[in-house]
């Protein structure tokens, strides 16, 4: 099976109510304490595009963005690193051949 990792933006941009209780962060993701992000797996075989607006249609959402070791770690110990499981991220050379951008940016 094919994975797709999700990250929701940090608590600020997620959505809060009156009495600050998170309203829409999805069922079944993970935080990241260090980064104060939530992240999601999506099981479904799904394209690189597929996946990538798949993690928009949530609030704030993106294909994870590895910003360095510490957060790299954690998604290992996290998620795993199987080499038959494939994980996208999102990092893209969709608009200009080899060069290579987050698409969070």
């Amino acid at each position: 099976d094919d994975y797709q990792i999700k990250m929701i933006d940090d608590l600020n941009n997620v959505g809060w109510s009156e009495d600050y209780t998170i309203f829409d962060v999805p069922q079944g993701s993970y935080y990241n304490p260090s980064t104060g992000h939530y992240y999601l797996l999506n099981d479904s075989s799904l394209a690189w595009n597929e996946a990538r607006d798949w993690a928009e249609s949530y609030s704030n959402g993106y294909l994870v963005t590895i910003n360095n070791q510490s957060e790299m770690n954690w998604l290992s110990t996290t998620f795993g690193m199987n080499p038959d499981v494939q994980y996208w991220i999102g990092f893209t050379d969709e608009e200009v051949e080899n060069e290579w951008v987050w698409t969070n940016c």
